[in-house]
């Protein structure tokens, strides 16, 4: 064997080991993501039913977390031509402080934080709309997550595309 390909296998192995410690969290972590677009799902169910949104749930690689990359669940609402879009993308397992997760809601330049808060049956998610973060930093836990939250969200990131909506109707 040459050494290029000594190196290779340790790192390989190497990674296989860290990827094994890490299993246990990652899959609660991946499976509370799960829990989170089905929740997100349902209250935006009567307009997916209606037919003007989209959610769908892919998984994907995550990388910059504080660990290897791993595939987690993003979620993403579009309109049905699939041109405007909110994208749910898996941020960190471990931000800051008691924070335990972070999703970034992304639309244009604008950026929200869903943060969550304990795991398991103790989680917690919650709101912080990128207003408060960039003016105020000690808004760091939010707002409990609400179906308000979510289609102030979309109806933020779609009126520039529409217009405002208007008084009359």
């Amino acid at each position: 064997m040459s050494s290029s390909e000594d190196r290779l296998r340790a790192l390989l192995e190497r990674r296989g080991e860290r990827l094994a410690e890490n299993a246990g969290e990652l899959r609660e972590w991946t499976e509370s993501l799960a829990r989170l677009w089905e929740r997100i799902g349902g209250w935006l169910r009567p307009l997916v039913d209606d037919g003007i949104l989209r959610w769908e749930v892919r998984v994907r690689p995550v990388e910059g977390d504080d660990c290897e990359p791993y595939l987690a669940p993003f979620a993403d609402a579009t309109d049905p031509a699939e041109i405007w879009r909110v994208g749910f993308a898996p941020f960190a397992r471990h931000v800051v402080g008691d924070c335990t997760g972070r999703v970034n809601v992304e639309h244009g330049p604008m950026e929200h934080h869903l943060l969550r808060f304990g795991t398991g049956a103790d989680e917690e998610w919650r709101f912080r709309h990128g207003r408060d973060f960039r003016t105020d930093r000690r808004s760091m836990a939010g707002d409990p997550l609400t179906r308000e939250h979510v289609l102030d969200v979309l109806a933020d990131a779609l009126e520039p595309w529409v217009g405002p909506e208007r008084a009359d109707g």
